[in-house]
């Protein structure tokens, strides 16, 4: 039997107590460009992205190829995320509904993004 989101979270919340949960959220659009721009280094596990590389196709740590996952296209990317915004929308309302859902924008600098995670975190 398969179980919903919202089962899911009922069901962890009966043997833990979640006081915090984090929602990172990015817009649709710059979501897509970030994915299809996703490079990966199958030697370092490196993961890069074309806005801070360019258009390279070695790895800038190690030198070695680098390839691009066959998933990270765009139809591929859009009907990903109307999956993700169908099965995550309930989850998402269930936990502000409950007082502990922190929603944190990623269309930031890293360290910022970093720093808000960490606080929301209360670490």
């Amino acid at each position: 039997m398969q179980l919903s989101s919202i089962e899911q979270a009922e069901a962890l919340g009966e043997f833990a107590t979640i006081d915090r949960v984090v929602n990172i959220v990015l817009g649709d659009d710059q979501l897509i460009t970030r994915i299809a721009g996703r490079r990966l280094c199958a030697s370092c596990n490196g993961i890069f992205n074309t806005d801070t590389i360019g258009e390279a196709d070695t790895c800038p740590d190690c030198g070695a190829p680098l390839h691009k996952r066959e998933d990270d296209n765009g139809a591929v990317v859009v009907n990903r995320l109307a999956v993700y915004h169908h099965e995550t929308s309930p989850l998402t309302e269930y936990y502000d509904c409950a007082g502990v859902l922190m929603t944190i924008n990623s269309g930031r600098p890293v360290e910022e993004v970093s720093k808000d995670v960490l606080e929301a975190l209360g670490l």
